[in-house]
């Protein structure tokens, strides 16, 4: 789906301007900001995921914290499914945490880890940042 033209950062990619991208210490690290649109916030976390998956080694098992902390944003069950049946399709192994603020996204977080069980695709939402990193960099088992 396209990003809205008010989203899109005019620089030299075509990420959009509410996630900031870190990744350091082999944690990936996406930051929502602002209010996007509604619809995007779980396409755009996926593109961004499969992008950074696209540069490591296909064995190794991705670590990501998206920190949801600090924004405003609107998600719906569909967003979710869909999201859902992206990760179960895709072709990399991953830890992803949503570090969230909020009893609503904490729900919803669960109900996106729920929906992805059977994936290579872990999803666990967390109201603490260091819980989130604590269970990315953990051994799988």
């Amino acid at each position: 789906m396209p990003l809205p033209a008010d989203h899109i950062d005019s620089g030299a990619d075509d990420r959009p301007r509410f996630l900031e991208s870190d990744a350091k210490d082999d944690v990936l690290t996406l930051t929502l900001v602002g209010s996007p649109a509604r619809g995007i916030v779980v396409d755009t976390v996926i593109d961004e995921v499969s992008r950074w998956a696209d540069t490591r080694d296909p064995s190794e098992r991705l670590a990501v914290v998206v920190d949801l902390s600090r924004a405003a944003f609107d998600v719906s069950a569909d967003d979710l499914r869909s999201g859902a049946f992206r990760f179960r399709h895709s072709l990399f192994a991953a830890r992803v945490a949503h570090y969230v603020s909020g009893d609503l996204q904490f729900g919803q977080g669960r109900m996106f880890g729920i929906l992805c069980d059977g994936s290579t695709v872990e999803v666990q939402p967390f109201r603490s940042l260091a819980g989130a990193l604590d269970w990315v960099n953990a051994p799988s088992g």
